[in-house]
């Protein structure tokens, strides 16, 4: 698993990391981004919580999760945009409340930080949007104000 480590490690020191390509490290890769987000670099945390959004899973969303309680800003608005590209799991029920990615998002809407906070609504629209899309009695704001 090295060899896993490496790569993450290569991918992220990167200007600008090929997310679409970190994301075929899929679930292998976690536990390394989770070491990176509870690492203490604030500019590779934040890189590490956007590939986990890529990768989407519900393991990755443990990364997002840590993420979204980061002291540094920078990462928790990385979380807040990662939210965007989790997808809603087709088995649970859309109407409820307590499923974990709704709890990361609320914590984010309430962060003391505006960009976080900005960043966190845009997830959320989003969200909806799909929500909307999978199960058409699910209300979407922003689908309800283009009527």
């Amino acid at each position: 698993m090295a060899d896993m480590r490496s790569q993450v490690i290569r991918l992220l020191h990167q200007d600008e990391p090929d997310y679409r390509a970190g994301a075929e490290l899929g679930d292998e890769a976690v536990e390394y981004l989770m070491e990176v987000v509870v690492g203490g670099d604030p500019l590779l945390a934040s890189k590490a919580t956007s590939l986990a959004g890529h990768i989407g899973s519900e393991s990755a969303m443990a990364v997002i999760r840590a993420a979204s309680s980061n002291r540094e800003p920078v990462v928790r608005v990385a979380a807040a945009a990662a939210m965007a590209r989790i997808p809603i799991r087709s088995d649970r029920n859309l109407q409820a409340e307590a499923d974990p990615e709704t709890e990361v998002l609320d914590q984010l809407l309430h962060d003391d930080d505006p960009g976080v906070r900005r960043f966190a609504e845009r997830s959320m629209r989003a969200r909806e949007i799909e929500a909307a899309t999978i199960d058409p009695s699910v209300p979407s704001r922003e689908l309800e104000s283009e009527a």
